[in-house]
């Protein structure tokens, strides 16, 4: 079984003064490097435990538009990858 590798994962929050909307983008690889495509990607917010969902384009990445501020648990569940 091969890993699901998560290296790069950004959190970007509006500049205005009262923050209103987040995103988290980043990009879905193996251990090796090689990009995983149509991936599901899963956030969700601890505070209220509202779901957002993507899924990795033919490059890997991914992009979760419009979230709430806050902490976000990430998950990525692609078949044949063991958890990591």
């Amino acid at each position: 079984m091969t890993r699901l590798f998560l290296p790069t994962l950004l959190l970007f929050t509006s500049a205005a003064f009262a923050q209103t909307s987040a995103a988290i983008t980043g990009t879905v690889s193996d251990l090796a490097g090689e990009k995983v495509t149509n991936a599901p990607v899963v956030a969700t917010n601890v505070a209220t435990k509202s779901v957002y969902k993507a899924t990795s384009s033919a490059t890997g990445g991914y992009t979760l538009d419009s979230l709430p501020p806050g902490a976000y648990d990430l998950n990525v569940t692609v078949l044949a990858f063991n958890p990591f």
